[in-house]
């Protein structure tokens, strides 16, 4: 079995960190959210000079 770590037995810091992680995600989620809508309006601006 691998090693834990040093929080293998310490639960409110392995809450914790999912916490923060849940956190960093959600904020890329809405990065990668923004980012692809700014890329979907480039494309169309593209498009329609391309006409």
């Amino acid at each position: 079995m691998p090693d834990a770590g040093p929080f293998a037995d310490d639960i409110a810091a392995l809450k914790a960190l999912l916490q923060q992680r849940d956190s960093e995600v959600q904020q890329l989620c809405v990065a990668v959210s923004t980012l692809a809508q700014a890329l979907n309006v480039r494309t169309r601006e593209i498009a329609q000079l391309t006409l």
